[in-house]
């Protein structure tokens, strides 16, 4: 290689130039998608408020995917802290090939989707901003990178862009009055100040990690920790003894990842609570939220996932390290201990969610407003625990894909998902209602078959590789048994198709697999 930055560059397109190019295909046909379709219902009204929304929200989507595939490509790891350069080059020269790289993604898109469509959106105003808005949290992962602070910080940096995005397309507590036309000279200015403030933060943090510091996690997040773990609440840090291996590591697990998730969901509440006061304040709106909150809990499992299942040294690198690989736990230990750190998260997320779901509830019981809610009266005795069980295995499943040190599997896994959502979307536009009946139920069945038997070849590897116990076969085929019995008896309730039926049945498995999928995981990441 010719050079430090030269050589960083190459290992970035070396890494990820197919995730990449498969989320530059993927933003872009999703656009297409929904553009085609509203074209087939006749001429595009350029004023018309609702395609201002949709195009607000678009310009979003195609960055966000990109950048997405942009982290899964990069690596700042201790290997690249040995570099003999400044911390401040190493930085730059992180961040300048993936800032290229999003600009220009986002000058071709929208140019295409404007020349197929006889659009007129903005172009160098997104594109800039998606540029900084990586800058910027970039710089947030980087500065509380391996902190408990890690979900505060991204959270802070997307809400400032956010915001100063949301105010370029009208008030920002409003829905959007008008496109983003052009870039003035004093919002490029202010674009630029972003990133350079972003920049030194980043410099900061990365400094710090370098000298194999983390960012302080103190005060009230230890009296949390003593709080929920009675069993240590005695005695000061510095005079913890464990009895095992796995207690000791279970509680290292804890320490470092276990708070995110709950945490993120109490933030995630707060401003929903903010949101609610600023533009309702209605009591039914209120409750119908905190019950589709419970379905958020269940798409969160991508980031609850990806950090619990990370036994990589870094935030960014899933490969398991040789400090963690020689640790005298055998795979079985390791994954069940990442199990367990995993399980007690959720469920600490699930009880905050269900605390605050109650508390709502009661309130507006006894002042009578409770039951204005059309989507409240339609609840069944299922919704909370299907809440819980259904973060449990969007969680647990992408643990184990996590675990398995290859971060590209869920990133292809993902893709084929999308692929699938594509499918159902053409279908509602291009057949007839029968045709797209059976393509529904087509991929419904065709998920569900695989979803079981992905979940019984699971088993039987782990079994085979004695990563799990008869016993637990049994256990696990009776939980299975159990749940297969409540599905078939609410679906003569509800009048379920088959196709249903048989999707709820696999998904039921999914609930299982990932106790054998996350130690054959761990013996395929520790012995690659």
């Amino acid at each position: 290689m010719r050079s430090i930055p030269y050589a960083m560059t190459w290992e970035l397109l070396r890494r990820g130039s197919w995730q990449m190019l498969l989320a530059v295909l993927g933003a872009n046909l999703l656009s297409l998608l929904f553009l085609t379709a509203l074209r087939m219902d006749g001429p595009l009204d350029l004023d018309d408020p609702g395609l201002v929304v949709m195009q607000m929200v678009l310009i979003q989507f195609q960055p966000i995917l990109f950048a997405v595939a942009i982290f899964a490509s990069m690596e700042l790891s201790s290997r690249s802290y040995v570099l003999p350069i400044p911390t401040s080059t190493l930085v730059a020269w992180k961040m300048i090939p993936s800032v290229v790289l999003m600009f220009l993604e986002s000058i071709p898109s929208a140019l295409a989707l404007n020349w197929l469509f006889g659009l007129h959106w903005p172009i160098w105003g997104p594109a800039f901003l998606s540029a900084v808005s990586l800058v910027m949290i970039l710089a947030a992962l980087w500065y509380a990178q391996g902190s408990i602070y890690l979900p505060f910080c991204v959270g802070i940096g997307g809400t400032i862009i956010g915001l100063w995005y949301k105010s370029r397309w009208g008030p920002i507590f409003t829905l959007p009055t008008h496109a983003w036309s052009s870039v003035s000279p004093l919002e490029a200015i202010t674009m630029i100040l972003f990133a350079v403030v972003s920049y030194f933060v980043a410099v900061a943090g990365v400094t710090r990690s370098r000298r194999g510091e983390v960012l302080g996690a103190d005060g009230a997040w230890l009296w949390l920790d003593r709080l929920f773990n009675w069993a240590f609440d005695t005695r000061t840090d510095n005079q913890l003894r464990f009895a095992t291996p796995q207690e000791a590591h279970f509680w290292c697990e804890w320490t470092k990842k276990g708070w995110v998730l709950p945490a993120v969901v109490s933030i995630g509440l707060l401003f929903g609570l903010a949101a609610w006061t600023i533009f309702s304040r209605k009591p039914a709106d209120m409750i119908e939220a905190l019950i589709a909150g419970g379905g958020i809990l269940a798409a969160m499992g991508m980031l609850g996932g990806i950090l619990v299942g990370n036994t990589g040294p870094t935030d960014s690198s899933y490969e398991m390290g040789s400090f963690l690989g020689t640790r005298p736990l055998t795979d079985r230990d390791l994954s069940t201990t990442t199990l367990k750190v995993l399980a007690k998260s959720v469920l600490y997320s699930w009880l905050i969610w269900a605390v605050a779901f109650g508390v709502v509830a009661s309130i507006q019981w006894f002042s009578g407003d409770l039951m204005n809610s059309h989507v409240f009266r339609e609840l069944r005795w299922w919704y909370l625990p299907i809440t819980l069980l259904g973060a449990w295995i969007a969680n647990s499943v992408i643990t184990s894909l996590s675990l398995t040190g290859h971060s590209s599997l869920w990133v292809k896994i993902t893709c084929v998902v999308f692929a699938c959502y594509v499918a159902v979307i053409l279908s509602s536009k291009l057949l007839d209602h029968h045709s797209r009946a059976w393509v529904i139920g087509g991929l419904m069945v065709l998920t569900g078959i695989a979803a079981g038997a992905i979940s019984i070849y699971l088993v039987i590897a782990a079994r085979k590789n004695s990563l799990i116990t008869p016993s637990f076969m049994i256990l696990g085929s009776c939980l299975w048994a159990i749940m297969i019995i409540v599905i078939i008896a609410e679906s003569f309730r509800s009048h379920l198709p088959p196709s249903a039926v048989i999707l709820l049945i696999g998904v039921a498995s999914l609930a299982i697999s990932p106790l054998a999928a996350a130690p054959l995981a761990v013996t395929w990441n520790r012995r690659r």
